[in-house]
């Protein structure tokens, strides 16, 4: 005997397949009328609004309005087309009423049954006209979905597009992952060798979808220029500052997290900035440090902002881990948020035992299992490696 469980997922895969086969049927009856006359469907909506009325004169009085029922069906099947069937509607029941006058032979009722046939046909006028602009409007939602679906995804693999997975150099391995919770968002990574330089980021603009995605285009394409040109953490946070304060004005009140930092790969040392993103551990010797506890002031909350520069030397076999406020803000099922600390004795754990996209995959999986199986937020990790 099925679990509940199942017996809800077929119900469900039941419900998503019915939904699936009406959508196609309604938006192919709007586009191709001409050929459901081959359809059994359209042949039997084309003489349901006859049959409805041969019921009601052979079975008087009946329960159902058979003839609302009947329009409903043309329309759905026909659009606008369904309306001959109301007019058909009309003319039926005007003939029935007339030939109930004639069975009775009382001709003073004819105004008492033309005040009842019209009011008949005022309701069919006005069931079949909502069902038809419903359809329609329906239908046109439905392809401005499509046309924006297409595009999102479209827009998501652009997005991707901008980052790599993994740099490896001879002392130095990075990878990282992102997902967002919608089909685009605002959080970013970079990594970008210069020399013996190792320049990267991490960051996470206010805000998810479109919006959030195009001022995350907007930074990558700055870091990305800006990069090749200066491995100071400090000057590139504030020239980024400058750019994202003059393109907002503080009209909406956004701003954006990141943390930029550049690394020797001969020495060591590493030099950073961390403006409003306090994110990230180190792991050294097995002991697990936070990596960035006091940050200076986010991106684009004022144009005139200064910004410190940070400074550690790695030693070989040590770990950073970099992340974004999906991972410790995930929320479970009950709203309970998974914290940094346990995702960071995590990292504690797996770091000496994993490697690049496997602990990252761990990771992901951890806040996974946390929240039931969907991002709640979007989320980037960022692992790097001194060797």
């Amino acid at each position: 005997m099925p679990n509940q469980q199942g017996v809800k997922h077929l119900l469900y895969r039941l419900a998503r397949g019915m939904d699936a086969n009406m959508e196609s049927f309604l938006l192919r009856s709007r586009i191709k009328n001409d050929t459901l006359f081959s359809s059994p469907v359209g042949w039997v909506a084309l003489f349901s609004v006859p049959l409805a009325f041969a019921i009601k004169f052979a079975t008087k009085p009946y329960p159902l309005d058979l003839i609302v029922l009947a329009l409903v069906g043309s329309c759905l099947v026909f659009r606008q087309f369904g309306l001959f069937s109301m007019a058909a509607a009309g003319a039926f029941d005007f003939l029935l009423k007339w030939s109930e006058i004639q069975r009775i032979g009382r001709p003073d009722y004819w105004p008492w049954f033309i005040l009842d046939w019209l009011v008949n046909c005022t309701e069919w006028l006005l069931v079949s006209c909502f069902v038809i602009i419903t359809l329609e409007k329906w239908a046109d939602l439905r392809a401005i979905k499509l046309r924006t679906d297409d595009d999102l995804a479209l827009a998501k693999s652009f997005q991707s597009s901008l980052s790599g997975k993994s740099c490896h150099l001879s002392r130095v391995s990075l990878c990282a992952s992102i997902n967002q919770c919608d089909a685009v968002g605002g959080d970013f990574y970079y990594f970008r060798p210069v020399g013996k330089m190792l320049n990267f980021c991490v960051g996470d603009v206010m805000g998810k979808g479109i919006s959030a995605s195009l001022l995350m285009a907007t930074v990558m394409s700055f870091v990305y220029e800006r990069g090749k040109q200066s491995c100071d953490p400090v000057e590139i946070t504030g020239r980024l500052n400058r750019r994202v304060s003059k393109l907002w004005d503080g009209r909406r009140g956004w701003f954006i997290t990141i943390f930029y930092a550049t690394m020797d790969e001969e020495t060591g040392e590493l030099q950073y900035c961390a403006a409003g993103h306090s994110s990230g551990f180190l792991l050294r010797d097995g002991e697990l440090k936070v990596l960035a506890p006091d940050c200076d002031p986010p991106l684009g909350v004022m144009e005139n902002l200064e910004f410190h520069r940070r400074s550690l030397f790695l030693k070989p076999g040590d770990q950073i881990l970099l992340f974004t406020d999906g991972a410790f803000e995930a929320k479970s099922p009950d709203g309970e948020l998974l914290g940094s600390e346990r995702l960071g004795q995590q990292f504690a754990e797996w770091g000496p035992q994993l490697e690049g996209q496997q602990l990252l995959g761990h990771l992901e999986e951890y806040v996974l299992a946390h929240t039931g199986g969907v991002y709640t937020d979007d989320t980037t990790l960022l692992h790097l490696k001194y060797r």
